[in-house]
């Protein structure tokens, strides 16, 4: 049993294999646009995948840090916590 491929699928396949073969054996005038599109394709999905989680992960650890500060005084006051 053969499954089909969704038209959205077939067109990044077909999209990413023309941007490979610009950057592998495209024409002489071609092959620089090839590299500089592949180039930038990785370069943008390290950025999508790696460092904005790792922004996430450091301006939550702030966001914490920053709660907590504020938090203290409520935590040194148990009528405070309570009252709430």
């Amino acid at each position: 049993m053969s499954e089909a491929v969704d038209p959205p699928t077939q067109a990044e396949i077909a999209k990413r294999a023309h941007e490979i073969y610009l950057a592998r054996a495209g024409g002489e005038a071609r092959r620089p646009l090839g590299l500089a599109v592949v180039g930038g394709l990785l370069v943008s999905q390290l950025i999508t995948l790696y460092l904005t989680p790792v922004v996430y992960i450091y301006l939550d650890a702030f966001q914490r840090k920053l709660a907590g500060v504020r938090l203290s005084a409520k935590t040194r006051n148990p009528e405070l916590i309570a009252s709430e």
